[in-house]
């Protein structure tokens, strides 16, 4: 899995933040529209209790300057499903 860093909301700064923590920017098209982006950045520590919680077999995170990456074993189990 991998993303933006924290880093593009110098480009894209946050517009909104809904009611449940939900973060929105405002993305520009080369046709000149612009389109309200659904926009979290989950915490090392959120991901890790998602692993948990599907109880993958290796985790590891990794912030570079602009973005982020983890990297997971699913279970045997879950590749089943």
């Amino acid at each position: 899995m991998i993303d933006n860093g924290m880093v593009q909301c110098q480009d894209f700064p946050i517009v909104e933040t809904d009611a449940h923590g939900n973060t929105y920017q405002m993305r520009p098209l080369k046709d000149g529209s612009s389109h309200r982006v659904l926009k979290n950045f989950p915490t090392l520590s959120e991901l890790a209790s998602l692993a948990q919680a599907l109880r993958v077999r290796e985790f590891a995170f990794r912030e570079l300057d602009n973005f982020w990456y983890c990297e997971y074993t699913l279970p045997p189990a879950a590749l089943n499903q």
